[in-house]
């Protein structure tokens, strides 16, 4: 199940550097978490397929290893994949931007706490820890467990930032305000926007420029007049 599973989340992890490949990049927050789980999900991805190896799973099964790919996939493929998309439609949400020195400042917490605490639990678990432990005896798993404490702290302190954030963009609210409805500088991209400004809300292409948004009233005043032409025809 779990080699039949990697077949179409490649697929996926190739669309999703090609659709970057493709694009005009913008490093910001929203950008930031949606690499941070590509690169930690396919890590997680690939812990997986080892342990779908019979031999390797007989050896790894109940071990700090299991743990730790089971947080790279939940933590890479949930967590961050979750604040990507936060970070991105909170200005459609609530009208105004996340404070962004704060949101990225949230995300190297998480990311360099997310690889402190749980790249040790691999190497403990080929050193035969096991999980569920209530002490252990081997003092030379003891460095590498300090390790994983203070990964511990830095994702405790990220989250802290992320209720600091959230106060100060309230806080400050009017200054990062959002009056445009495309705070990312997105108009060019054909996506559909799932939270229209004003009912319909449209890509179009024009030949004096990029593709433009076309909202509500003046997208029904197009399509009634072409809707004329066609039935002139």
């Amino acid at each position: 199940m779990t080699m039949i599973i990697a077949v179409p989340t490649g697929v996926k992890i190739f669309n999703w550097l090609f659709t970057l490949y493709g694009g005009r990049i913008r490093f910001s927050v929203p950008i930031y978490w949606a690499i941070g789980f590509m690169v930690t999900f396919v890590i997680g991805g690939m812990t997986g397929v080892l342990m779908a190896i019979p031999p390797a799973d007989f050896v790894l099964h109940n071990s700090l290893f299991l743990i730790a790919h089971f947080h790279n996939v939940a933590i890479g493929g949930v967590v961050f994949g979750v604040m990507a998309g936060i970070s991105y439609w909170f200005p459609k949400a609530f009208g105004f931007t996340l404070h962004e020195r704060l949101g990225k400042a949230v995300f190297w917490c998480w990311f360099i706490g997310f690889y402190l605490a749980f790249m040790p639990l691999y190497v403990l678990g080929l050193m035969g820890a096991t999980r569920r432990m209530q002490h252990y005896s081997n003092l030379h798993w003891q460095p590498l467990m300090l390790v994983a404490l203070a990964g511990a702290v830095l994702i405790l302190l990220g989250i802290a930032l992320t209720g600091v954030q959230i106060a100060v963009s309230i806080r400050q609210r009017e200054r990062n305000r959002d009056v445009t409805g495309d705070p990312w500088n997105g108009s060019h991209a054909r996506v559909v926007d799932p939270f229209p400004a004003a009912g319909v809300e449209l890509l179009s292409s024009t030949a004096s420029g990029p593709p433009r948004r076309i909202l509500g009233h003046e997208a029904t005043a197009r399509d009634s007049a072409a809707s004329g032409r066609q039935a002139d025809l």
